[in-house]
């Protein structure tokens, strides 16, 4: 036996799917913007994307510097070396 699906029950379920998928998105879209801007402005405006005076990446060069200075040393095990120095 065919099943009939109504069109507006099937645009429904896919309305509720995309606000679901927005709402599991947001925090994670968030914290993107955020780590691009100053610690200050975070707390200022946590929602506002960043601008000339807020755009920092001085946290990504720490976390590359810490990186590549783990991976540098002469450790034999290398990932436990790069795991503590990021934690």
């Amino acid at each position: 036996m065919k099943k009939i699906t109504k069109p507006l029950s099937a645009a429904g379920v896919h309305f509720m799917l995309g606000g679901y998928t927005l709402l599991a998105l947001f925090p994670i879209v968030l914290i993107l913007i955020n780590s691009f801007k100053t610690k200050a402005a975070i707390f200022d405006n946590p929602l506002a994307f960043p601008t000339a005076e807020t755009f920092f990446i001085g946290g990504f060069e720490r976390v590359i510097a810490k990186l590549s200075a783990a991976l540098s040393a002469s450790s034999p095990n290398r990932i436990s070396c790069c795991i503590s120095v990021i934690a």
